[in-house]
């Protein structure tokens, strides 16, 4: 069943770009600031307790509503579970964005460029250099894969609905949420890149095998040669250069060809995901 769950939400992301337009991350700001604000707001609470309480509240509440629903009308739970899985995705459109931003390019207009440029690589300035901004934004994609598709993918079929909302919860939080406590934000980043960091091994050695594995795989020893951070916080450092190997961009290549090889590459990586988790679903295992 998390096979045609998945099938069906990942064709319908695609399929459906106004989705775009119904998933909002206001939910979670709502909830969490009504959570927040009956929690103790001193240093005497661990950040990494306050974050996992905010992390895991949404995911509970999703836990029970569907088992709820599921003792009285299990095919309605499972619709539930689709719906679930379709709006954690995001909350924008991943392919719709690399095919907005490549339209752009190739029709040559700068300002809706620079908009689409400017809106996928927030916070970070927009290069002036075309090849460089549009270098940047590929590899911005590769990582937004992880958070916005792959990631969901992975906790949807580990956890079910639950894992979904938790993954999505803990990415809310990170970037957005209003604490004024710096541990409680520290904590959120450490806890996210927790669960980012098996989907994150997966996909980046999904990409070495969509695309050129020797490049890949040099690409990834140079990342790991390089930091000096924790197994966390390589994260997407190792998306975007593992990915950006796996592309090997050839110097004749504009920018409309590289964004349509970034394209490729991740239509390819995510076709190899629904083949395993079919094969998975074949033998039992989800």
């Amino acid at each position: 069943m998390s096979f045609l769950i998945v099938l069906i939400g990942v064709i319908a992301d695609r399929l459906m770009p106004a989705l775009s337009e119904q998933r909002s991350d206001a939910w979670f700001h709502a909830a969490y600031r009504e959570i927040y604000l009956r929690l103790p707001h001193d240093n005497a609470w661990p950040g990494l307790l306050l974050a996992a309480i905010a992390v895991l509240i949404p995911a509970l509440v999703t836990w029970s509503v569907l088992w709820l629903v599921y003792q009285a009308f299990p095919l309605l739970a499972y619709v539930l579970g689709l719906v679930v899985f379709i709006f954690m995705l995001g909350p924008r459109g991943l392919f719709a964005e690399l095919q907005a931003y490549r339209e752009a390019v190739a029709r040559g207009n700068a300002q809706q460029v620079m908009a689409h440029a400017a809106e996928l690589l927030a916070p970070l300035p927009v290069p002036e250099d075309p090849q460089v901004r549009t270098r940047l934004v590929i590899s911005r994609l590769l990582v937004l894969a992880g958070r916005r598709l792959f990631g969901v993918i992975f906790w949807y079929v580990v956890l079910g609905p639950t894992g979904a909302v938790m993954f999505r919860a803990a990415d809310i939080l990170r970037h957005h949420a209003e604490v004024d406590s710096e541990a409680t934000r520290d904590a959120a980043r450490q806890l996210y890149g927790v669960l980012e960091w098996a989907p994150s091994r997966i996909l980046a050695g999904t990409y070495a095998l969509a695309g050129s594995f020797d490049d890949a795989m040099a690409e990834r020893r140079a990342c790991y040669a390089e930091s000096s951070g924790h197994f966390f916080e390589m994260n997407e450092d190792i998306l975007a250069c593992t990915g950006r190997g796996a592309l090997a961009f050839a110097e004749q290549l504009d920018e409309v060809g590289e964004l349509d090889a970034a394209n490729n590459l991740l239509f390819r990586a995510l076709v190899i995901w629904l083949a395993v988790l079919a094969l998975l679903s074949l033998i039992g295992w989800t």
